[in-house]
């Protein structure tokens, strides 16, 4: 096959004209540091190679732009690099990141963690099952969720007092309370301890049962 022609696409591409037509899109720096240009003849065998090169160069680069912007898991880049490249090319990638130290697994989950807890004030299993979800292993998960240094009862406390309830009727009001809890994540002996402390702290006293949301938490 004769290189007949160099077209510049958009997104650093080469349309490369094989024979007089267009054949293949290869990405500009891999084509330029090819020993080919213009009249260059270029067998099946050349031309697999290209493209495979171009393609791991895009992944390549792609990963690293992604990681400028943020840390990720290795699971959640592979699902971002998936979008546009064969698994077992992200899966290469992703394990040659990793090995130079790349993918900070542990930095992000301890961040993600601590974003969860202290400002979002979420339950530690519901911010451990993220982790989870997210790729990053059970031990790891458990250790930085242990390492943060709240628990579910002051955090339910802080969501509490960032809520305005206007209802007179306890009955009502401990429903929405304990139904808004219960729904954050937080488990049933941790939803009644906040709700005695917020209720008591506002001038009130109730014998807690589960008021008809026993099945919602």
């Amino acid at each position: 096959m004769l290189v007949t022609g160099l077209k510049k696409q958009r997104g650093c591409w080469y349309m490369v004209e094989l024979d007089g037509e267009p054949a293949v899109k290869i990405d500009r720096r891999t084509w330029d540091e090819s020993p080919y240009q213009e009249g260059s003849e270029l067998d099946d065998e050349a031309l697999r190679a290209l493209l495979a090169s171009s393609d791991r160069r895009r992944v390549w680069e792609k990963a690293i732009w992604c990681l400028s912007l943020r840390d990720y898991t290795k699971q959640e880049l592979a699902q971002k690099l998936r979008r546009d490249a064969e698994p077992s090319l992200v899966a290469e990638t992703v394990e040659a990141l990793s090995e130079k130290g790349l993918i900070r697994e542990e930095t992000y989950a301890r961040a993600l963690a601590t974003e969860r807890i202290t400002r979002q004030h979420r339950p530690r299993r519901r911010v451990q099952q993220e982790l989870l979800q997210r790729g990053v292993d059970r031990d790891t998960a458990e250790q930085i969720v242990n390492e943060i240094a709240t628990d579910d009862l002051q955090e339910a406390l802080a969501l509490l007092g960032k809520k305005r309830y206007t209802d007179i009727d306890m009955q009502k009001l401990r429903q929405k309370v304990c139904g808004f809890l219960a729904r954050q994540g937080f488990d049933y002996v941790t939803v009644r301890q906040a709700w005695e402390a917020w209720y008591a702290a506002r001038g009130g006293s109730d014998e807690f049962c589960d008021g008809g949301f026993g099945d919602e938490l």
